[in-house]
């Protein structure tokens, strides 16, 4: 004998469906869609996007002079390949939010400096952020280490060790010293 799971006829769906009530869409202002009041887009910016965060963008070998995010907007940095921002320190302090990605062997060598409320740095190849360090002076800290010696100067958040808010793996520090 060949068995069957439940039947389910379209009336069952009808009524099932009809139990309940629609979720209410949110109230939508005219303001919503703008972006903030924060005027052209920085010559420090590689570009900018719609709601004013500053992109700085290095590619291997690129940004050799220190950087830093204009002031009063959310600023995102890529250092990414071999050597991308050795010899630049990446200066995120007047940023009101840092996202800085250190991604490949040496990137970053030279450090990096953050505020705002709040800062992510991803130093992420061997050695990366490895001669200068991470100093973290946001109010909230998330950093990331990985790959030998990756941070090996040391990181830390408001001059004290990051401790839950440094990961490291593959070699890489979380030490403040």
């Amino acid at each position: 004998m060949l068995e069957r799971g439940p039947v389910r006829s379209p009336l069952c769906l009808l009524l099932i469906a009809g139990c309940y009530d629609p979720i209410p869409a949110p109230e939508r202002h005219e303001r919503d869609d703008l972006p903030p009041a924060l005027g052209a887009c920085p010559t420090a910016c590689t570009s900018c996007r719609a709601d004013g965060t500053c992109v700085i963008e290095c590619g291997a070998g690129d940004c050799q002079a220190d950087l830093s995010c204009p002031a009063d907007r959310p600023c995102e940095v890529s250092c990414v390949g071999t050597g991308a921002c050795e010899t630049t320190h990446v200066d995120c302090r007047a940023a009101t939010t840092c996202l800085v990605m250190c991604l490949g062997d040496d990137a970053c060598d030279s450090g990096v400096t953050c505020g705002g409320s709040r800062c992510t740095v991803i130093c992420d190849g061997a050695a990366a952020c490895e001669d200068a360090g991470v100093d973290c002076q946001a109010l909230q800290c998330d950093i990331t280490c990985i790959g030998a010696l990756a941070c090996a100067a040391g990181v830390c958040c408001s001059g004290g060790a990051c401790g839950e808010s440094c990961q490291s793996d593959s070699g890489g520090l979380c030490g403040c010293g």
